[in-house]
């Protein structure tokens, strides 16, 4: 077996392998057999199975058709099919290659050696709330003090947690033990669950889950939370189900914030999009890269946010790359796993 085919099977129960197999959890969740999808697309259930299977193209429509007709349980919403047909295509052998090729291309050091790109990273020195800017990777390339602030960071003396590799990625950096955004963060483990399903979901994400950058980055989570109280793995098969139910009350992020003065409060924050820029970080390869910014969700988020705008380095664009060294390795384009994958391509 290569190792190739070895480790798609060690991330078959919580990772996506192609769009295929998400079909196939969507399906399975809601207990419809392959019988049923086949008899409502009009064709046998060896069809529907190859379709599972990655090897038989073109039933993904008359599929999230069925999914949708309110013939079998929890069917799914007009947003959730257009998520499925983009990911089918994007599951596709020659479309995922040749994203994954695409991503690898990238580097922390791009934010200070590509034009674009820099001129991205430095939009950061000029904004007073809390931002970073992000691949679609989730790599973190930069982010302003006012992002450390926000999560009670000081860089100076929290350098240890600026020095790991965890830290530059948007949802490691939650997830790992002794985490400072975890520990800032009021009942996280129940956030958490919510924020995984919008992250399955963002444009700026998921076409590129089947890539093997972002399934490593898949299993290190479920790896990472294996013996925290939140566990990644259950999170991820409801938003790749599509099956996360809030009960209709979506849930507040909630941060405990320490203002300048030594009192806590609980404030409500969230980060949003306030650009996205297509950049050229080799010829021919563009990738699209993140300028998100928090925005405070609550009278008391205001006042945190006022009190952060205070802080003497609210502007200082903190880099990556200057923690990535000895060799680099922070970006999962420099991971092992990824590294041996990627060669043998």
């Amino acid at each position: 077996m290569t190792h190739r085919a070895s480790q798609a099977d060690s991330l078959w129960n919580y990772d996506l392998v192609h769009g295929g197999h998400l079909y196939e959890r969507v399906r399975e969740h809601r207990r419809i057999s392959q019988e049923q999808i086949a008899g409502f697309c009009a064709v046998v259930k060896t069809a529907i199975s190859r379709f599972e299977s990655g090897d038989l193209p073109g039933r993904a429509a008359c599929y999230i058709e069925a999914l949708q007709s309110g013939k079998f349980l929890m069917p799914i919403s007009v947003d959730e099919g257009t998520i499925l047909l983009e990911l089918y295509e994007a599951g596709r052998a020659r479309e995922r290659q040749r994203r994954q090729e695409d991503l690898s291309c990238i580097r922390f050091s791009h934010a200070r050696t590509n034009p674009a790109l820099r001129e991205l990273t430095q939009q950061l020195a000029q904004i007073d709330e809390p931002a970073f800017v992000v691949d679609p990777t989730l790599c973190v390339h930069a982010l302003n003090g006012a992002s450390l602030r926000l999560f009670n960071i000081d860089p100076t003396r929290d350098v240890q947690h600026l020095c790991r590799p965890e830290l530059w990625n948007y949802f490691t950096c939650k997830l790992y033990d002794g985490s400072p955004f975890y520990a800032a963060h009021v009942e996280p483990n129940k956030y958490y669950r919510q924020a995984i399903t919008s992250l399955f979901r963002d444009p700026l994400v998921r076409p590129y889950w089947f890539t093997w950058q972002m399934r490593s980055l898949v299993a290190y989570l479920h790896e990472l939370t294996k013996s925290g109280g939140f566990r990644f793995a259950s999170a991820w098969y409801e938003a790749t189900s599509f099956s996360y139910n809030d009960g209709g009350e979506p849930v507040n992020r909630s941060i405990a914030y320490v203002f300048s003065d030594g009192r806590m409060q609980k404030i409500h924050a969230e980060a949003h999009q306030t650009s996205l820029e297509n950049i050229e970080i080799a010829p021919g390869v563009v990738i699209p890269f993140r300028l998100g910014t928090w925005k405070a969700e609550s009278t008391e988020a205001r006042e945190a946010f006022a009190d952060i705008a205070k802080y003497p380095h609210c502007r200082t664009v903190y880099y990556a790359a200057s923690y990535d060294t000895k060799p680099p390795s922070f970006h999962i384009n420099t991971w092992p796993a990824v590294q041996t994958v990627l060669g043998e391509e």
